[in-house]
């Protein structure tokens, strides 16, 4: 099995290091999710036994919400992991056959528009826009540059 040299590595390390800061942001996503599960279980533990209004399932909390905490969490990480299959493809797609620096700098940004999603979702609509729409636009450009250079080859 060959390996790839040094000078592709050192070619490619932008976009390596995007892609490190992108597991980073889908594991700590996730773990938000199961956390505030278990945050909300508690809570609503909490109140059932001060309103006496029986048994709470975790099950129920964790499958079943709809507001609050536990649906922000799902929410965020539901929308990072149906985004990423596009997102990767087109990242490596574009920085192996346009530009390494370029797919790096798009994924930089869809980083940090994809790191505020838990803070605008809540806010409703149209501020959950602030981070959904650029990481579109940034995926559709990785994409499109590269089908766009494909079709001029």
């Amino acid at each position: 099995m060959a390996s790839i040299g040094s000078e592709q590595l050192r070619i490619f390390a932008p976009v390596i290091k995007v892609t490190g800061a992108y597991a980073c942001l889908f594991f700590t996503f996730m773990m938000f999710q199961s956390f505030s599960k278990f945050y909300v279980f508690e809570e609503a533990k909490k109140k059932a036994k001060k309103d006496g209004s029986g048994k709470v399932s975790f099950k129920e909390v964790k499958y079943n919400s709809t507001s609050g905490l536990g649906f922000i969490s799902d929410r965020t990480f539901l929308n990072m992991l149906e985004q990423c299959p596009l997102f990767l493809t087109g990242l490596w797609m574009h920085a192996i056959f346009v530009s390494p620096e370029t797919a790096a700098t798009a994924g930089w940004l869809y980083i940090v528009f994809r790191s505020m999603y838990p803070f605008l979702f809540p806010m409703g609509m149209p501020w959950f826009f602030l981070s959904t729409m650029p990481n579109y636009m940034v995926v559709w450009y990785l994409i499109g540059t590269t089908v766009n250079a494909a079709l001029k080859a």
